[in-house]
């Protein structure tokens, strides 16, 4: 699959260090439910999940800016192993966060990817060497993507995403042989 995209796709993906993540349309289907007692229930992808760790894994960092706030998000990239203070949600203006995440990380943006899926993600798209977008995505965000993953978000898509970059950074066969021999 990554034979198949262009040269500076993949090239982008090789300096790839931290991948920051919108989260609903992206860890979900996009998608908001709500109990009777008004409590937001999400759905995650477990494939989604190990591509996250992998990335970690391999020394890549991950962080995600939401414009909506979830205790449950937070539990979830926790237990992913995101670190908490690359966590950020109720963002009404993710540029802002986005200067954060880069400062906290002192990764500059030639070597970072976003995934976005909506309006609100292209203030960060335009400053990233790699903005990707999801299958799912708005067509307009769509259009400044330089890769659209082939999964809709939740379904996998993050997984790509991962595959792609380690598989780019030689990084994928060393993670499938950690797995092969536990």
């Amino acid at each position: 699959m990554i034979e198949q995209l262009p040269e500076k796709t993949i090239e982008n993906f090789k300096k790839i260090k931290l991948v920051i993540f919108d989260v609903d349309g992206i860890f979900t289907k996009g998608s908001l439910y709500y109990s009777e007692k008004q409590e937001s229930i999400k759905r995650f992808n477990v494939y989604d999940g190990l591509g996250i760790k992998n990335l970690l894994k391999s020394n890549i960092e991950v962080a995600i800016i939401s414009s909506r706030d979830s205790e449950i998000v937070t539990t979830r990239c926790l237990n992913l192993g995101i670190k908490q203070q690359l966590i950020h949600q109720g963002c009404k203006n993710k540029r802002i966060k986005f200067e954060e995440v880069v400062s906290a990380t002192k990764i500059a943006p030639d070597n970072i990817a976003y995934v976005g899926d909506d309006l609100p993600d292209l203030t960060v798209m335009n400053k990233v060497i790699c903005p990707i977008s999801v299958a799912n995505a708005n067509e307009y965000v769509k259009s400044k993507a330089i890769y659209i993953t082939n999964k809709k978000g939740g379904n996998g898509a993050i997984r790509e995403i991962s595959d792609l970059i380690l598989k780019s950074q030689n990084k994928l066969d060393d993670i499938i042989n950690y797995y092969e021999n536990l």
